[in-house]
Formats: structure tokens, sequence, C-alpha cells
């Protein structure tokens, strides 16, 4: 991969560091495409992940921070410079190991972070939070299929990878999460939570602390499988995927 330009790098980036001089191994964030840093699921993996030892870092998409407010670009490909350039970000922080950087994603970020994970043989592995596996079709008829479209260079990776999914999510069918993960190689894990796309209960309704809360127990949920999936970014020596 190219080095990133410094025009490529988003305005807004929160580091999350565990306490320690370091180096830790570290997680680069992506948002989906409506998601700023501050969102209930960003700021748990934010506070959850560090108090395990594991660095997050997370940004806003520029278009996110424009004013007024944008849309990612048609391909994604401005989106995928600015990953890139948060993960150059990343590799440089002293307090970070290189070779213990993972890609995250959640939904439109986890189609930037399939992307990047495929072009970048550095990184150690890939969490997709919320993947795109389907979306609704009509009537009674099953979802039309997505994982290969959005994920498919994610089934003969050779290095971990882990998909978290909302059971009640409309854009990820588990039967075909299950299907997807089932012919892809053995490094691929999968974990299917309680909630929706955002990992909360749907009909939801009141003030945002409330929506927020709801927001977070699946979140910690969520938090759970990044630590006890076999998806292990450890503090000491051990590999991932150990």
């Amino acid at each position: 991969m190219q080095a990133p330009s410094p025009s490529s790098a988003p305005r807004s980036i929160l580091v999350d560091m565990p306490r320690g001089t370091g180096p830790h191994p570290a997680v680069v964030l992506a948002p989906g495409v409506s998601y700023h840093l501050r969102m209930p699921l960003m700021e748990r993996l934010g506070q959850v992940l560090p108090e395990q030892g594991i660095a997050v870092f997370r940004f806003n998409w520029r278009y996110m921070d424009s004013e007024p407010q944008g849309q990612p670009s048609d391909d994604l490909s401005v989106e995928q410079a600015e990953l890139a350039a948060v993960i150059a970000l990343a590799r440089a922080d002293v307090r970070v190991r290189p070779d213990r950087l993972v890609v995250a994603g959640k939904s439109m970020g986890s189609v930037v972070a399939t992307r990047i994970f495929a072009a970048d043989p550095a990184l150690a592995g890939a969490v997709v939070l919320t993947p795109l596996i389907s979306r609704p079709s009509a009537g009674d008829a099953e979802p039309i299929n997505t994982a290969d479209l959005h994920h498919g260079s994610l089934s003969s990776e050779q290095r971990p990878s882990l998909l978290v999914s909302g059971d009640r999510d409309p854009h990820c069918d588990t039967r075909q999460l299950h299907r997807f993960a089932a012919a892809a190689t053995p490094t691929m894990r999968v974990a299917v939570v309680g909630g929706d796309h955002g990992f909360a209960t749907p009909g939801l309704e009141g003030d945002a602390a409330i929506a927020a809360e709801s927001v977070s127990r699946p979140g910690r949920a969520a938090c759970r499988r990044l630590r006890l999936q076999r998806l292990r970014i450890t503090r000491a020596g051990a590999p991932i995927g150990a």
C-alpha cells in the first residue's frame, strides 16, 4: 500500500490508551456511514478495550466533520484513504506494537476495513462489526446475499477475523452469516449478540441516556466477544489467533 498523504487524514481522531508505557496492541476502529466517534458503541469500545490492555484509535470520516455534513464517496475510495491514514498514524505511535495492529469497522466502516485488510498484509487481524451480509428483499423472500460483494476477501484469509452481528440486524441475516463463515478458512470466527444494526433494542423510545444504556448492554456483550473469541490481541507475546 502506498503511504497515505496528510490531506487524506480525518480531522477528528481520538486515541484511548491503556495504562502503562506500552507498547500495546491496538485496534483502529472505522465508524458507520452516519456514526461518529462519540456514539455509544464507539465510546464503549474505547473504554473496555484499554482496560484489557488494547489501545483504540477512533475517528470521524471527513464528510461527517464538514459543514454542511457531506456523504461518503461513491466507491468508498476516499474513506479507504482516510482509514489507511489512521492506520499509519497508529503504526507510527511509539506506544503501539505495529505487529499487533488490528483493523475494525462498523457497518459501512466494516466494508472499508475489509478492503484495507486485504490490501495491507502487515495488519494482524480484522474485526467486522455489523457486517453487511444481506439486504432485505420484497415480501417474505429470503434476504439478498451481499456477503461476497462486501466481505468476500475475508473468506480466503489466513489471518484471523471476527464478525460480530446483532440477532435482529436487517443487514445481516444470521443464516447467511453462518453459511458465509462455514465456507471460509478456519481463521474466521462469528459472534451473534442481542440487538439490531446498532446493537440496540428495536422500537426504543425515550431520551438519549436511555438509548445509550440500551446500546451499551449489547455493546458489553460484543466487547466480551472481542476478548473471548479466539481472535485475541494480547498484552503478552502470544500470537494472535492462539
